[in-house]
């Protein structure tokens, strides 16, 4: 029997069409039906974003056979709290997704319930997970199924070099890592194990930097971390900037 994953998707004034499409392709996985949920967790509170990704899911559960549910969740900030962002945000989607699928009070894992993140922006491969839980399924103690990554809008030639600097980093240097057994989450495209999570205390809070160091206190507490180099990963929509003028305005 297949392990029941939760794709987490984060997000935060993302244009709602590159959301939505990322969102459809998480739900339409070549994965078993009944073992995989969708949640889009907007921290920018976007109600346009809201009613896309609800008739998204009207959409394909009318129209596509076995796709995965997909739920909007936006985070209601106590008076004072800080939102730590995309680490805050990770961490209310991991609690959620876990009270919402009806578990109760059991809190053994004794099904083996994993969670996957994708950046709003990272459209996965139809066999995203089927590439990627192997490693989690075939090894108990590895916390984190880490993949490479790659644009799927820079222009022709690469003329400013932004794929080849992820090249650089996934082809060389992660892999590296791993064959030292140093492997860094990724940042997106990862599948973890909640009990490896939990028990760290959850998702660690930061500013930035949160995968690297979630992968760091995994590593302190025994845990492994696993980069697949894989063909068949997740393709990201370069948001940050595709022109000159775009990489000036960045770099200031």
């Amino acid at each position: 029997m297949a392990p029941d994953v939760d794709v987490l998707i984060t997000c935060c004034g993302e244009p709602v069409d590159i959301v939505r499409n990322t969102a459809a392709a998480a739900a339409t996985q070549d994965y078993p039906a009944g073992r995989l949920r969708v949640y889009v967790l907007d921290d920018g509170r976007d109600e346009n974003l809201r009613h896309a990704v609800e008739e998204l899911d009207r959409a394909l559960g009318s129209k596509v056979p076995n796709s995965a549910p997909v739920v909007y969740l936006s985070r209601t900030l106590k008076p004072g709290e800080f939102s730590h962002l995309k680490s805050g945000n990770l961490r209310f989607g991991i609690q959620e997704s876990w009270d919402r699928f009806g578990y109760g009070d059991r809190r053994d894992h004794s099904s083996s319930i994993f969670v996957a993140a994708l950046d709003a922006d990272m459209v996965p491969e139809v066999d995203w997970l089927r590439r990627m839980l192997p490693h989690l399924l075939l090894d108990d103690n590895l916390a984190l199924a880490c993949p490479p990554q790659t644009y799927y809008n820079i222009p022709p030639k690469d003329p400013l070099g932004q794929q080849a600097e992820f090249d650089m980093l996934f082809t060389v240097q992660e892999a590296l890592n791993d064959r030292l057994g140093a492997a860094m989450c990724t940042g997106s495209g990862y599948v973890a194990r909640r009990s490896a999570i939990e028990s760290i205390g959850g998702w660690p809070l930061a500013i930035s930097g949160e995968d690297y160091l979630c992968s760091a206190i995994l590593s302190d507490k025994g845990w492994g971390i696993a980069f697949v180099s894989n063909p068949l990963w997740p393709h990201k929509y370069f948001l940050s900037y595709c022109t000159v003028f775009g990489l000036i305005v960045v770099s200031d």
